[in-house]
């Protein structure tokens, strides 16, 4: 993209590049370079976006686009199937074994109920070891990992494991992963965050 002068595409495809990989510096560089800024992210992770205006819709199919959507599973949209008390449902949140890079991919499998759409969605997943401690990146010197995925997620719809968030950490040591918050964004912009553990303990069942 960026040799044939399309910027625009050019800059989504390092947007959705520092999804899965937050934390390398060249791509952080890259983007900041491209974005006209001078300084470094404060965030280190959640960047992405996906354009809905784009009318390439087979590109949104394809996973190794910038314009990727990662809803894989679809529910009942009946208000009958709205869960009152939560806006979504974790079925399964996990960690890899190391991957071939030696890297630790997470894992969230994740299902909307909250009776609207969800324009975007970020996790924030702390790394544990084996006694339940917090657990850093080797490569980053950080426990905690924002996982972000962009919709529209439609009542039913969410990530039924197929995507994951490949390399969030390195580290041997790492066993468990705790979710300490979700912040959602709706479609027309109203935002949501829950951080409160017994909301968290709730979505997680």
């Amino acid at each position: 993209y960026k040799s044939n002068g399309d910027t625009v595409r050019y800059q989504k495809g390092l947007d959705v590049l520092l999804q899965w990989f937050p934390n390398d510096r060249d791509i952080l560089n890259e983007r900041e370079k491209e974005s006209g800024g001078t300084g470094s992210f404060v965030e280190s992770a959640g960047s992405g976006s996906v354009s809905g205006t784009h009318s390439d819709t087979d590109d949104r199919n394809n996973p190794f686009s910038p314009y990727y959507v990662p809803s894989a599973s679809t529910g009942s949209t009946s208000e009958d199937t709205v869960d009152k008390s939560v806006p979504i449902q974790i079925s399964k949140l996990s960690v890899s074994l190391p991957n071939s890079n030696s890297g630790r991919n997470l894992r969230i499998e994740w299902r909307n109920v909250s009776g609207k759409t969800i324009s975007s969605i970020t996790f924030t997943v702390e790394a544990l070891n084996g006694a339940g401690k917090s657990a850093k990146c080797s490569r980053g010197d950080y426990s905690i990992y924002r996982a972000t995925a962009t919709g529209p997620f439609v009542h039913g719809d969410g990530m039924d494991g197929a995507v994951v968030w490949e390399s969030a950490w390195y580290n041997s040591a790492i066993e468990n992963v705790r979710l300490i918050g979700i912040k959602i964004e709706y479609e027309g912009g109203k935002m949501e965050e829950i951080t409160k553990t017994e909301t968290l303990d709730e979505i997680c069942r």
